[in-house]
C-alpha cells in the first residue's frame, strides 16, 4: 500500500470517529401552558426532574406561554409547572431517548398554589 493510500485511510478513519463524537446524547422537553379557557400564561415555571438521577432544571414559560428546555439527559421525567393563583400541574412517566423531542402541555387550574 502506498504512503498516499495509507493517509487516505488513516484521514478516513479519524473523520469517521469524530462523526461518532458528534453524536447526540440527550433529549429535549417543551410545550405550552395556559388555564381552562386556553388563554395562555407567560412566566410559569417549569421544574424538569430526571427521576433517575434527581437532577431538576427549571425554565420559565416566554411571552407566548412556550418553554423549552434543550439537552435534557436521557431518562425518565416529571415536569411540574406551576404559577401563582394557579394549582400546580405534574405530569411524570416522560421516558426520554436520544434525540426525542418531547411536548408535554399544560392546562392550569385556577386555585391555590400547591
Amino acid at each position: 500500500m502506498g504512503m498516499r493510500k495509507f493517509s487516505l485511510l488513516v484521514w478516513r478513519f479519524a473523520f469517521c470517529g469524530s462523526l461518532a463524537w458528534a453524536q447526540v446524547n440527550t433529549a429535549t422537553i417543551s410545550g405550552t401552558g395556559c388555564d381552562e379557557s386556553g388563554t395562555v400564561f407567560p412566566g410559569a415555571d417549569v421544574v424538569l426532574t430526571n427521576q433517575d438521577t434527581g437532577i431538576a432544571s427549571t425554565v420559565t414559560a416566554n411571552a407566548a406561554g412556550r418553554y423549552s428546555a434543550p439537552a435534557l439527559g436521557l431518562g425518565s421525567y416529571e415536569v411540574r409547572a406551576r404559577l401563582d393563583g394557579f394549582q400546580t400541574a405534574v405530569r411524570s412517566g416522560i421516558v426520554l431517548t436520544v434525540g426525542r423531542a418531547a411536548v408535554v402541555d399544560f392546562t392550569l387550574q385556577v386555585g391555590a398554589v400547591i
